[in-house]
């Protein structure tokens, strides 16, 4: 892919669709054409915890090129940005400029083209262009289309998941505005690292006591919920049961990295934390600690963020389980699980019927001790 990326580069004006599953190495491969071939890149993430991380991770990697790297937070720093670009090509070097789309002011793209300087644009997670543009964040769009209209902006769109009609639609847009417009799918709708084995919630009879169960038992638990009450609920549960616990909601993305991170730092082993409640935030992604388990406590009727969310777990190549309420993989990987799906519900009943009789044994002690108060000496 990086030897066809060169390539490209060298056409005049290019557009081109890059498919791959969660934790292919997508972001390896934006550092290594940055550090062999001379380009201007502009990387453009709908997620600002994503492009905050993007840029800590490229200071990590490049740190004698920090003067080169640019993280911009609203409009006007990128209007600053473009009217140096005279002065930074006179100096030579090469940027890698970082943003969100509302940080990308029509300014900054009028001055990029009046200045004549070619620029690579990165959007990554371009999906989320037709889940979000087309509903509450209609700059998504109006972004898109000016940079399609620039004379010297080449375009690089990033996604493990886009449907057929999205693919279509997206190439039909662009051929009359690139010289070259292209897709490479190296995997569309699938994972890389598939869990080891995939549970239901409908072979269980209580779910919410399986859960229970299952976090007192486990460490590295990522659980997704549909709605922030419950993920505060669950977080404070956690707390109460002596669980190291995190959560994160939308929009606190950010707060949710910074604890992250002061505890990870306090020690080596990655797996302290016991669990991480979130809504479909953490879905995208947001770099975490090992996952062995991956929770989808509802239904998911989105087959694109179904997949984003069982891709949270075994982002090195370690095994790692999902449990959740359906499933968009193949039928064969939901049915080579059948055999242990029974075992866990035996598993399950045996701790409930456990439960039961310790319930039955604690009452009857209670009503023996209240019946020799009674009776007295």
């Amino acid at each position: 892919m990086l030897e066809y990326l060169i390539f490209l580069w060298n056409w005049e004006r290019f557009f081109c669709l890059f498919l791959a599953p969660p934790a292919w190495g997508k972001t390896q491969l934006i550092k290594t054409f940055w550090q062999t071939t001379p380009v201007n890149i502009v990387y453009v993430s709908p997620l600002r915890a994503l492009a905050n991380e993007f840029y800590g991770c490229l200071k990590e990697s490049f740190p004698q090129r920090q003067k080169d790297l640019f993280l911009i937070h609203s409009q006007k720093e990128s209007i600053e940005f473009a009217e140096k670009l005279k002065e930074r090509k006179a100096k030579g070097g090469n940027f890698f400029l970082i943003g969100t789309p509302e940080t990308l002011s029509e300014k900054f793209f009028e001055e990029v083209e009046r200045k004549s300087e070619k620029i690579l644009v990165i959007m990554d997670e371009y999906h989320l262009w037709f889940e979000w543009g087309d509903s509450f964040r209609p700059l998504l769009w109006e972004n898109f289309f000016r940079i399609c209209n620039l004379e010297n902006v080449s375009f690089l769109g990033l996604s493990a998941t886009l449907s057929e009609k999205q693919q279509q639609w997206t190439l039909e847009a662009c051929q009359l505005n690139f010289d070259s417009v292209s897709l490479i799918n190296g995997g569309n709708y699938i994972l890389k690292y598939p869990p080891s084995f995939l549970y239901s919630f409908y072979f269980i009879p209580s779910p919410s006591f399986f859960l229970k169960t299952l976090l007192l038992q486990s460490k590295g638990v990522l659980v997704f919920l549909p709605f922030r009450q419950q993920v505060l609920q669950w977080h404070r549960w956690a707390l109460k049961n002596g669980l190291c616990s995190l959560y994160c909601l939308g929009g606190e993305t950010t707060r949710f990295q910074e604890e992250l991170a002061a505890l990870q730092k306090q020690t080596e082993n990655p797996l302290v934390i016991h669990c991480i409640f979130s809504t479909i935030a953490l879905g995208h992604g947001v770099n975490l600690p090992e996952i062995e388990k991956v929770i989808i406590f509802f239904k998911e009727k989105n087959p694109s963020f179904w997949i984003q969310m069982v891709g949270r777990g075994g982002r090195r190549g370690a095994p790692y389980q999902a449990f959740v309420y359906n499933s968009f993989l193949p039928v064969s990987s939901r049915f080579k699980t059948l055999k242990k799906v029974l075992s866990l519900f035996l598993q399950f009943f045996l701790l409930q019927s456990l439960r039961i009789c310790k319930c039955f044994l604690l009452r009857d002690l209670f009503y023996k001790k209240a019946s020799i108060k009674k009776q007295g000496p």
